[in-house]
């Protein structure tokens, strides 16, 4: 995998799971090679 675009997110509330959080970002996930979770 070449470089791409990263973007950080802050924070996340605690009561958002993966799914929900995937939800969130909508259409976007289509686009995300790897996802990391801090």
């Amino acid at each position: 995998v070449g470089r791409g675009t990263v973007i950080c997110v802050l924070a996340v509330p605690n009561y958002m799971s993966y799914a929900d959080f995937c939800d969130f970002c909508g259409s976007h996930v289509e686009h995300m090679v790897e996802m990391r979770v801090i």
